[in-house]
């Protein structure tokens, strides 16, 4: 099912023409098919967030729907590569030697992230998933310590080079946890 836009703003665009379209759906915006959900259904109006660059859209573009709601896979298949907010892969977010100084979260290693994986990955039962994960992170962090004697707050994803903030503390302990499983002995569960 197809429907055109009337309207563009920023990432929001609204479409008509789109009756049988369900809020959640994933829909396809612009010649350039655009990654979008529909936020709110009124009549036959959708309005839809892109999740992409809207720049050059305009009222009359193409607005399709896939009927089927937004899903990634989780699982292992995260664990070897890097992707976008919408699970598209990348070979690299970012280069931190061309900034000189990364925007949070666009691609270096941060420790808490590293933890709520290893977390989903034991709850659904991919252990030796987690086990990698968990050996990987502890070296990494060790590597840091003995090198710097300290630990920064995130690191480089191909090479696990420090990039900021020497002597971080913070989510880092969490470290601990992971070690502490490792090593067969009792964890924290809440914090």
């Amino acid at each position: 099912m197809s429907g055109k836009i009337v309207k563009v703003s920023g990432p929001l665009v609204v479409a008509t023409g789109l009756a049988d379209a369900n809020m959640s759906d994933v829909v396809r915006v612009g010649p350039q098919r655009l990654i979008g959900e529909i936020l709110t259904m009124k009549g036959d109006s959708a309005s839809s967030q892109v999740y992409e660059e809207t720049s050059g859209l305009g009222p009359g573009a193409e607005v399709v729907t896939t009927g089927a709601p937004m899903s990634v896979e989780l699982g292992p298949g995260m664990i070897e590569g890097i992707y976008d907010g919408i699970q598209r892969p990348l070979e690299k977010m970012y280069d931190v030697r061309a900034s000189g100084n990364p925007s949070s979260w666009q691609g270096p290693v941060w420790i808490c992230v590293n933890y709520f994986v290893f977390r989903g990955l034991l709850r659904y039962g991919y252990t030796e998933d987690a086990r990698e994960l968990a050996e990987k992170t502890v070296l990494l962090l060790g590597r840091d310590y003995e090198r710097f004697g300290a630990l920064h707050e995130y690191y480089m994803p191909d090479n696990g080079e420090p990039i900021l903030n020497k002597g971080f503390q913070n989510w880092n302990l969490l470290v601990l946890n992971m070690a502490a499983w490792l090593d067969g002995k009792e964890t924290v569960n809440e914090f």
